[in-house]
């Protein structure tokens, strides 16, 4: 990736990794605080070896810097070290997808109301649809 990439150095400079939100086939992200701002922000940290087409990694990048959509996630920057690229971006609270259907109605029994989860899905596609037409494919949509 190469425009607005900084060195690892920098990020330790600039965040304060909180906790670990998830992990995938090509990395972990974890929560992080801005140290200046204190904006809550997260961090995909991306494995170098599993990036096997680097122009791929820089049009995602490419396409995340001047997204505006209200269902896809606001990139800010990358950085990285000698192993990780470190995409820093917007930190959506209140958990996944998941956890919003299995404790939706907590109070009221398990489960999602249907017109609830059909709300949360159009929101899903017109995301997808969106970075579809800005030839963006998502492999790994999952709740």
């Amino acid at each position: 990736v190469r425009d607005g990439v900084r060195d690892l150095g920098k990020l330790e400079s600039l965040y304060e990794r909180t906790n670990k939100l998830g992990e995938g086939g090509f990395g972990v992200v974890h929560s992080a605080r801005h140290i200046r701002t204190s904006e809550e922000v997260a961090i995909k940290a991306i494995h170098k070896d599993k990036v096997k087409d680097p122009q791929e990694l820089q049009r995602e990048v490419d396409f995340l810097t001047g997204v505006d959509h209200p269902n896809v996630i606001r990139y800010y920057e990358t950085l990285q070290d000698d192993e990780f690229h470190h995409l820093i971006m917007e930190r959506c609270s209140g958990g996944s997808l998941a956890d919003h259907i299995r404790g939706w109605h907590a109070d009221s029994g398990p489960g999602i109301q249907e017109a609830d989860l059909a709300r949360l899905v159009v929101q899903m596609l017109r995301a997808l649809a969106y970075c579809h037409a800005h030839s963006i494919v998502h492999r790994d949509v999952k709740p």
